[in-house]
């Protein structure tokens, strides 16, 4: 079975986390995260029973799932310290705010992931949230369609083409 990692663990990736967990689409055995706070690890290891690390690179071996939940003044750095473990087996999700599918596809071109855009809103945080997904280059159906029960399982889910996503941005 498949795992999904989240890289940041701050207020939308346990959001996120508890909506999968709530929805059963994963088991929390088959949920990671990776947080430079061993604060805010100890609290999602505490309120979901999932394993964290510090390192975003130690935990993209493990799953095939990867969810970008940093600022987007970081992603560039994150970006750079998982380029060498990514592969094409790995389905990468960006949530970060104005950080383009063009921008993390031609900083991680290299490992031909999948990759897809998601703009979620702050009712996430309780389950209400609203979320619209653009595939990048490689995203197959598939790929779309799991992307889009992760975010339903914190409120609605909508596929939009990535120009709409600073739309969205702006009314989230």
């Amino acid at each position: 079975m498949s795992k999904i990692g989240f890289v940041g663990g701050g207020q939308m990736a346990e959001a996120l986390i508890k909506g999968i967990c709530v929805a059963g689409l994963y088991e929390p055995a088959q949920i990671m995260a990776a947080d430079p706070s061993e604060a805010r690890r100890q609290v999602l290891q505490k309120n979901y029973n999932i394993t964290t690390v510090e390192q975003a690179k130690d935990m993209a071996k493990d799953c095939d799932v990867i969810v970008l939940a940093v600022k987007p003044q970081v992603m560039g750095v994150v970006l750079d310290s998982l380029d060498k473990a990514l592969s094409a087996q790995h389905l990468v999700i960006s949530i970060a705010a104005g950080i383009t599918l063009k921008f993390i596809e031609e900083k991680l071109a290299d490992c031909n992931c999948r990759f897809i855009r998601v703009m979620p809103n702050t009712p996430a945080l309780i389950q209400e949230g609203a979320a619209a997904l653009s595939p990048g280059l490689r995203a197959s159906d598939n790929d779309m369609a799991l992307g889009k029960s992760i975010f339903e399982a914190v409120g609605q889910a909508v596929i939009l083409p990535e120009s709409y996503l600073d739309a969205v941005t702006g009314l989230s």
